[in-house]
């Protein structure tokens, strides 16, 4: 006689403790739309201290200071080293004022200078 095994069975046994893991794929579009449902007030609340930015920051400075980032009231900016650098330093506490008194005081608290490489 012969022994006959269900090599379906035994394998089905042996994984079956394990958890099955659940499908966690999406569309791209959805994905898109759901992080801009989510995060819409802080986009459009960051677009209007670039837009600020832009208008107040001086002409010379412009193409040697570049915006970084922006993120829980600190805008980080990159600036070009030596001379550059050291009029952002001089006048990033007036910068902030006009920041601050035409986006409000909550959505910019400071301004973080870092050298570019």
């Amino acid at each position: 006689m012969e022994d006959h095994f269900d090599e379906d069975g035994l394998l089905i046994g042996a994984v079956s403790w394990q958890k099955r893991r659940k499908v966690t794929t999406s569309k791209l579009g959805d994905s898109g739309r759901d992080y801009l449902s989510r995060n819409l007030q802080n986009l459009k609340r960051s677009a209007a201290v670039v837009d600020v930015w832009q208008e107040i920051l001086p002409a010379g400075l412009s193409e040697h200071c570049q915006l970084k980032s922006i993120s829980g009231g600190v805008i980080e900016l990159q600036v070009d080293p030596g001379p550059y650098m050291h009029e952002m330093r001089l006048i990033t506490s007036e910068l902030l004022e006009h920041l601050q008194s035409r986006c409000g005081r909550g959505k910019v608290k400071r301004i973080k200078l870092r050298p570019r490489k």
